[in-house]
Order: C-alpha cells, then structure tokens, then sequence
C-alpha cells in the first residue's frame, strides 16, 4: 500500500484531483455559472411555492405537506441566498472564500438530502405512502416497483449532486492556485478591441492618418509633417499583378 499523505489515511483515501473542464469541453467557470444559477432558481421557486401555499392558500408543489415542513424549506431556501450571490460575485471576480462558503453550503445540503432519503427508506417505507387502489391490485409488484424506482433515483441524484460538489471545489482550487488575477482567456478577451487600433498605414496600402499627433503630451514642439500621401489623390489601389483592366 502506498505510504499515506499529510493529513493521514483518510485524507489520502478521499483525495481527488480537480477537474479542468465542465462536462468535457466546457469552461470549469461556465459550469460553475450554470449550477449556482440553477440552485438560485430552485430556492426562488420553492419560496414562492411556500408563500403560495402558506400565505395565499394557492396548491403548489408541497401543498399536502405538512407546514412546518414547507416554513423549513422555505427558511432553508431563504437561508441559502446570500451563499448563492457570493457564490457568483467570487466565479465573476475570482474570489475564492465567496465561492468557499458556498461550497459548505451545497455539501450540507446533499448531507440533508442523504438524510432524508435514508429516513424515507428504512424508517418511513415507501411502501406504506401507496395509494389503496394500487395496493389492491397487487400489493407486492407494486412495492417492489416503488423500491426499485426511488433506489435508482435517489442514486441519480447522488451522483449529479456529488458531481456539482466536485465542480464547485474544483473551481474553488482553480482560483486559489491561479490567483485573483486575469487568466489567459480574459487576457486575450480583453486584447481583442486593440486589434482594432492598427489601421495605420502599412506600405501605402491603406490610407494613414493626414493630421498631426502632439508629442510627449503636448510638451514638446508638434512637427508639421502628417500621415502619408494617397497615390494620384485615391484611396485604394490595387496592387494585384497583371493589373485588373481599367
């Protein structure tokens, strides 16, 4: 076995490398972007369904519930904001305690979710929320379907929240390694424009600047000598061989 790293055995047993892509080929910070969107989303809706619920007596999603559940959703979900904003001013600025503290958020929730599905499971059984008419119809098929159905679904939501976890360490790590500065894409983002400045004249193909430009800020003497001359008073020329007939 492999000598064990800083930190002990477990350290070393749940030590993972950082991704560098989001869903192979996407940017790590488009990903970071879109789950932190999609979580902001997700906890406006489900305080708004408390509110429709609770306070304006509309059915929502969750209206059969019970209500101290909904109010901890809601307060949940009302909890989770300020990590969710500071989340995406630290992938916006690259600042990585804004994006840390989001990350303790997210894992304590899939904590709370993980809870949630083992309480419903082996506590609660699955089988016992079954409607009566399916009961009657085959009470066994029925149940082992149901089974079968929330296993393979919590495990699908396991892995996809596990995978948004990963994300978010990952461009967590990224920006403590790199830095609060620009990176390569923002540089080149951000030089595009001054390829625009170079119109000047370039072996009197195109046409140069005629005025005259001061010198050191104006502190010294402007000479009187402008851009260069048009060839027969035109702006372009061609400069094809054999020439194009007139």
């Amino acid at each position: 076995m492999p000598p064990a790293r800083k930190g002990g055995l477990l350290a070393w047993c749940c030590s993972c490398r950082p991704m560098t892509q989001f869903c192979c080929g996407c940017q790590l910070s488009t990903g970071a972007k879109l789950i932190l969107f999609g979580n902001l989303l997700m906890n406006v809706f489900y305080i708004a369904a408390a509110v429709s619920s609770i306070i304006l007596k509309i059915p929502t999603v969750g209206f059969g519930d019970d209500i101290g559940h909904q109010v901890f959703n809601a307060a949940y979900c009302l909890f989770g904001l300020p990590f969710i904003c500071a989340a995406l001013y630290g992938v916006y600025y690259r600042q990585e305690p804004h994006l840390r503290l989001y990350l303790y958020y997210v894992t304590l929730s899939f904590l709370m979710d993980f809870g949630y599905v083992i309480y419903y499971l082996f506590i609660n059984d699955a089988c016992s929320m079954m409607p009566e008419s399916v009961k009657q119809q085959g009470a066994a098929f029925a149940c082992g379907v149901t089974r079968s159905f929330v296993i393979l679904f919590s495990f699908t939501l396991f892995i996809f929240q596990l995978y948004c976890i990963h994300v978010i360490w990952s461009q967590c790590e990224d920006i403590r390694q790199g830095g609060a500065g620009t990176g390569f894409p923002e540089l080149l983002a951000a030089g595009k424009p001054g390829k625009n400045l170079l119109g000047d004249a370039v072996a009197a193909i195109s046409e140069g600047n005629t005025e005259t430009q001061p010198m050191n800020y104006g502190s010294l003497a402007t000479p009187g000598i402008g851009g260069g001359r048009n060839l027969f008073g035109g702006g372009s020329h061609d400069v094809s061989y054999p020439p194009a007939a007139a």
